[in-house]
């Protein structure tokens, strides 16, 4: 087969927001012998990420056979913000309600992007649910205390309000005392143990005691507040009295377990003994502002970053004096290193540190330390405590770190309309169009801007929501661009804008269909016609099989009074459960599309006739383990689906025969991406021919953030006759045919894995032999942000 021209398009200036803000869920504290450590295991984490244009992002990390693999982090939800919003400061809760499963709908969270209120999303449909004034003011901080009942809010006039979170409410509870400053951090103290006829002691975390039978419950003792004018400020929280002012530069406050740490504005790292307020260990770990701090999952490490890039790491010793023969505990700075180019905004440890016994807490294989700021990656690095049982993969200084792509939604911000050669750009509340002018070309001069591409118009969108999706028709006189709760639908150059239906990601078909999958709100699939005779646009059919109803039977209360005769019947409760559609696809005729939502479920249509009412449902696929990242069908071979799934693995589905093909169940095996360091991004198949074996030269291209790999499925499908071909190859050739290689050099051939294109952000064909390739270099990214801290060394 004939060698693939890349078009290598550097023009497209996508450029992801500044991640902003962190945060990770907290752990089951409260006294019940039900929740134990022994009931909780982290089987699902969550992460949530802030972004400078108001989105929030929920990572999920799926531990698979007690192994935590690097392939398990993916995109779980998206929180569309509203247009000009940002997101600073992010919170988890949890409910009331105790539950034994970890799920996302058991938590609460809560984010401030700078202004008065403070917002509750619902994670279960991805909308805001409450809303509440913070009455002091711009919200600066805001930190939820240990037993998740109450958050504290650092305001703008100088004072902490305190919202109460029980029974599920977000309403205020008390006001502290006020102070002539901005409080810029807040942090609770570590909570007391207070027993029947025994006063509560402020500060006094030698009360938890792992007798569970003894605690009665959780008391919060004081919050410290990092102030504007170079000041700690300590409140206790029974009287709401100012009680102690310790004097630094401004400050980023964090608690441990009796001792809190502050980061100010000169790159101090210090700690402050809690009880006394004095200072115990200065250290000048960074050059510049100290925007973040975080504590390790055992309270024994420390992680601070900032301004100049750096992330350094803090662990307490315990060191024995010759003189005294005693034993005093001195924190050190044990590692630093630079994974990001930018300003750090944000830190975050899983599992979070909790001033418990170790033996109520869940257990986990391992920690890690979660990352992001303006160079606008998240980064997740092992940040397990150094000791001489610890695995140098494991340890902060010494393991391997991974930065997860650019996917700040679950479709791809880049579409390719490829029979007139348009590339459409998305962003937050705009889109921009482009066309690729010489197709012959190999490479495409991002420089030039006359000859090989040009702009053709850039839309500004008046929108309440960001957007989420888009789609451009095959012929580009279509395009369609979707929030959370508004879709828009242009044609030829914005002469018409028509429809507001609820989107999450929507594919163009070759016969002008639209079709629309259904956020978390509806879960379901509509059809719509795009006749351009009648220049109308027409709902077809409308799809429900991703809408879920659970149904739970129970008895009635046993407390009520029956009278006598009077028959008792089961009570049957519905529910209907919201699911999202994360990936649509598809066939180039236009008889099959598929559907995907975050259950790793897969839906397949049939929609060959002439008549929508006789549109069906074909088939639906076994759930997969791993989320779903990309399916596509193949245009030769319509009725064979691709699937690219969360572990850099794909699976080939025969729609017509309703199975998966025996020639590739051992696909996994055989392919063997799972070595690759990045995830899978996107999936596409080779749409080139050979006219004389079709069958046999079939190719599936996949790709990453960092490679691109493209997969010859011919060598699989002759698996069946591998034994026969190797008989055959060992008789001797009367003709001048080429034999079959051996085994390990014919897996060369079938798989090619290219690094020379990095990083990428798009590719698919464009023609039948010249494949796009869409690279944002990080470089181009920087020259958008204010210029990053430097100091230049001595002699350069």
């Amino acid at each position: 087969m004939s060698a693939l021209h890349a078009h290598r398009c550097r023009f497209v200036d996508y450029t992801p927001t500044p991640i902003t803000a962190l945060a990770f869920p907290p752990l089951y504290l409260k006294n019940n012998q039900e929740f134990s450590s022994q009931n909780l295991k982290l089987e699902c984490n969550f992460l949530a990420l802030g972004r400078a244009n108001g989105n929030i992002e929920i990572h999920t990390w799926l531990i698979l056979d007690h192994d935590a693999s690097k392939y398990a982090w993916s995109l779980y939800m998206i929180l569309s913000g509203l247009v000009a919003s940002k997101v600073d400061t992010l919170a988890f809760s949890l409910k009331s309600e105790i539950f034994k499963s970890v799920k996302l709908q058991n938590y609460r969270l809560f984010s401030s992007g700078g202004g008065t209120e403070v917002l509750e999303w619902d994670l279960s449909n991805g909308e805001i649910l409450h809303s509440v004034s913070s009455q002091g003011g711009s919200i600066w901080s805001m930190a939820v205390n240990p037993a998740s009942t109450r958050l504290a809010l650092g305001c703008e006039d100088g004072s902490i309000r305190i919202l109460s979170l029980e029974n599920n409410q977000l309403a205020h509870w008390r006001r502290l005392d006020r102070v002539k400053t901005r409080l810029l951090s807040v942090a609770w103290g570590p909570p007391v143990i207070q027993q029947p006829g025994k006063p509560v002691e402020n500060g006094n975390v030698s009360e938890i005691s792992e007798d569970e039978g003894e605690i009665q419950d959780w008391e919060d003792s004081f919050i410290l507040a990092g102030c504007s004018d170079s000041s700690i400020r300590k409140f206790d929280v029974p009287s709401g009295r100012s009680v102690e002012r310790m004097t630094v530069d401004k400050i980023r406050g964090e608690k441990t377990d009796g001792t809190f740490i502050s980061g100010d504005s000169l790159g101090n790292v210090k700690l402050w003994d809690s009880r006394t307020g004095t200072q115990l260990q200065s250290f000048t770990a960074h050059g510049a502002d100290v925007l973040c701090l975080a504590v390790g999952s055992d309270g024994n490490t420390i992680y601070s970053s900032g301004v100049d890039q750096k992330i350094c790491q803090f662990s307490k010793i315990n060191i024995e004096s010759s003189c005294t023969k005693t034993s005093i505990n001195k924190w050190v700075n044990t590692g630093s290193r630079r994974v990001h180019s930018h300003d750090v905004r944000g830190l975050g440890v899983w599992p979070p540190y909790a001033p418990v016994p170790s033996s109520l807490l869940p257990s986990s294989p391992v920690s890690f330390l979660a990352s992001g700021g303006l160079d606008m990656s998240l980064v997740i690095c092992p940040c397990t405590k150094p000791n001489s049982k610890t695995l140098g993969s494991f340890a902060f200084e010494s393991s391997q770190y991974r930065r997860l792509p650019y996917k700040t939604s679950f479709s791809n911000p880049i579409q390719l309309a490829r029979g007139v050669g348009f590339v459409l750009c998305r962003r937050s509340n705009s889109l921009t169009l482009w066309r690729i002018n010489n197709l012959q070309q190999a490479d495409i001069n991002p420089i030039s801007s006359g000859s090989d591409w040009e702009e053709l118009i850039e839309m500004e969108l008046r929108l309440k929501n960001n957007l989420v999706a888009s789609a451009i028709s095959n012929d580009g006189s279509w395009i369609a661009a979707s929030s959370l709760n508004e879709l828009k639908l242009f044609r030829d150059v914005l002469k018409r804008s028509v429809g507001e239906l609820q989107a999450e990601t929507n594919i163009y078909s070759e016969r002008i269909w639209l079709i629309i999958g259904g956020s978390w709100a509806s879960s379901k699939l509509y059809v719509v016609d795009l006749d351009s005779a009648i220049n109308a646009v027409r709902p077809l059919r409308l799809f429900e099989y991703h809408c879920m109803q659970d149904i739970l039977i129970r008895d009635d209360d046993p407390k009520e009074t029956h009278s006598m005769g009077a028959a008792r019947f089961p009570t049957l409760d519905s529910q209907q459960k919201r699911v999202a559609i994360t990936c649509l696809a598809t066939s180039i005729d236009s008889q099959w599309f598929a559907s995907a939502d975050d259950l790793h479920r897969i839906h397949i249509f049939n929609l060959d006739s002439l008549q929508a009412s006789f549109f069906t449902h074909h088939c639906a696929l076994p759930s997969f383990p791993h989320p779903i990242i990309g399916m596509v069908f193949d245009p030769l071979n319509p009725s064979l689906l691709a699937i690219g799934l969360s572990n850099n693995t794909f699976q080939i589905f025969d729609v017509e025969a309703r199975q998966f093909p025996c020639w590739a169940d051992n696909l996994e095996e055989h392919v063997g991406l799972e070595s690759l360091q990045d995830p899978l991004v996107g999936i596409t198949f080779d749409s080139r021919a050979n006219p004389d074996n079709q069958k046999e030269d079939r190719h599936v291209v996949l790709w990453g953030n960092s490679w691109i790999c493209k997969v010859k499925l011919g060598g699989f499908i002759g698996n069946a006759t591998s034994k026969k071909r190797r008989r055959e190859s060992r008789q001797p050739s009367l003709t001048n045919e080429v034999t079959v290689p051996p085994q390990s050099e014919k897996r060369d051939e079938d798989l090619r894995v290219i690094r020379r294109y990095r990083p990428l952000l798009f590719a698919d064909f464009i023609r039948e032999d010249e494949l796009l390739l869409v690279e944002r270099p990080l470089v181009d990214l920087l020259n958008s942000l204010p210029p990053a801290y430097y100091r230049p060394k001595y002699g350069t």
